[in-house]
């Protein structure tokens, strides 16, 4: 399920009906939009945080992209388990390379990836990174 359109199979979210979801992988783009640390008391933001803090209990993996991760409510900060944070580089030959920092709650030091962009190039064609999220009103 996603909130965003992707280059297979997938089902768009709903988030009226988001609590009866089980046994399932989401990912929403821009969590920050549903999220806002900002908006903590909108109706909304209650109730989805009342279901992002039971994923676990329904076997749910929830992965989200945002630009600012202190922009999103701090009851989902606390329960991540990865915090990925991505930086586009190049090299003296102006080759493009991804550096991933990968921060976990069980590693005491962040381990770095560097992945050649000729390596992720599949991935383009799965999403639009252009694509607007907009806000939903409930």
């Amino acid at each position: 399920m996603a909130n965003y359109h992707l280059g297979f199979p997938y089902k768009p979210i709903d988030f009226k009906q988001v609590q009866e979801l089980t046994k399932c992988a989401i990912l929403v783009d821009e969590m920050h939009v549903f999220m806002d640390s900002r908006r903590s008391l909108k109706k909304f933001n209650q109730e989805f945080s009342y279901f992002i803090l039971q994923t676990r209990k329904r076997n749910i993996i929830l992965i989200y992209t945002t630009q600012f991760h202190s922009s999103v409510d701090l009851r989902l900060r606390r329960i991540v388990d990865y915090i990925i944070m991505a930086e586009k580089q190049k090299d003296a030959q102006n080759n493009i390379w991804f550096k991933y920092i990968v921060f976990s709650g069980f590693a005491k030091t962040p381990k770095i990836l560097r992945i050649h962009e000729d390596r992720l190039k599949y991935l383009y064609k799965l999403y639009d990174t252009n694509q607007i999220i907009e806000p939903i009103n409930l």
